[in-house]
C-alpha cells in the first residue's frame, strides 16, 4: 500500500487540506475519502451525490482528478428458523 492525500475542491479544498490515506491506488484513495467524508459530514455521498477529489500519491507533483460517487444499497441476510 502507499501513501495518498486526498482533497475536495467542490468543497473550497486545497492540497493544504488533503487528508492522508493509505491505499492500493488513487481509486481506493478516493473511496476511502469518500466513506470519512459521509461518515464525519453530511452523508451525500452514499445518498447519491459525486464530488471531484484531488488524489495525489507521496512522492509526486501532480494529483490525479477523480470523480467519486457511491450508494445505499441494503444488505439482507437469513439462517434457519428454529
Amino acid at each position: 500500500m502507499d501513501t495518498f492525500y486526498v482533497w475536495c475542491p467542490d468543497l473550497g479544498e486545497t492540497q493544504d487540506d488533503a487528508k492522508t490515506y493509505r491505499a492500493f491506488d488513487s481509486e481506493d484513495a478516493a473511496c476511502k475519502w469518500a466513506e470519512h467524508h459521509d461518515m464525519h459530514d453530511d452523508g451525500s455521498i452514499f445518498a447519491g451525490d459525486c464530488k471531484n477529489v484531488c488524489v495525489l500519491i507521496e512522492g509526486r507533483k501532480v494529483p490525479e482528478l477523480m470523480t467519486v460517487g457511491g450508494e445505499l444499497v441494503p444488505r439482507y441476510s437469513a439462517r434457519a428458523a428454529k
